[in-house]
């Protein structure tokens, strides 16, 4: 009896002098039953998506944010490519995937918030990854993009001035090597025809020029 609660009392003072970062980093099968991410911001109109964190996690919480992605709602498809810019007729929804830490999981029946608001979270949004068991993705409600700089005729990139890459855009979209959505079409037009011809790109970079 002396023995064993000599090695209980041995075990005790161990455990006592572990860094308290060891004793916390020891696993947990901890559910967790909420989530909320932080940082919902609607894009604004002429920008591009930039995938850099905007979003983020309390990871005191058992878990962290991984990468975000945007979703356009209206075209139906994620937003891989980072030039292109979002456009004030289309909706846009955020979109990230979520890692539990070690020692957690999600629950069944978790809550997933974003801004502390469950109803700007999508329930279609939410989805397993395919390969990494216990991975999440999880996305926004659809957002109304935000209008940015004051566009221009002319401005078919949307950046706010009417420069050569303006008429170079234009070019190739009357080539055909290029397509552009109905905002960028709006101001390409510069003849009112309903289409983007050289004849416009020729006025878009002669307005570039300061010649108009």
């Amino acid at each position: 009896m002396k023995k064993f609660i000599a090695i209980l009392l041995t075990a005790v003072l161990a455990a006592c002098m572990l860094p308290v970062s060891v004793l916390a980093a020891a696993p947990r099968d901890a559910a967790i039953h909420e989530v909320n991410i932080l940082g919902l911001e609607a894009p604004v109109a002429g920008s591009t998506p930039e995938y850099s964190y905007t979003l983020y996690a309390d990871e005191t919480l058992g878990y962290h944010i991984v990468y975000q992605y945007w979703h356009d709602n209206t075209e139906g498809c994620d937003m891989f490519n980072e030039q292109t810019p979002f456009n004030e007729n289309h909706l846009y929804s955020i979109g990230c995937l979520l890692c539990p830490l070690e020692g957690y999981y999600f629950a069944e029946d978790c809550v997933f918030m974003f801004d502390g608001n469950p109803d700007l979270a999508d329930p279609e949004g939410f989805m397993p990854h395919p390969y990494f068991e216990g991975d999440w993705f999880v996305r926004s409600v659809a957002m109304t993009c935000e209008s940015g700089n004051e566009l221009i005729p002319g401005d078919v990139n949307g950046d706010g001035t009417v420069d050569v890459s303006d008429a170079l855009l234009a070019l190739r979209a009357a080539m055909g090597l290029v397509g552009l959505t109905d905002g960028q079409m709006e101001f390409a037009d510069m003849n009112g025809d309903g289409e983007c011809g050289v004849d416009d790109a020729v006025v878009i970079l002669r307005w570039a020029m300061d010649l108009m």
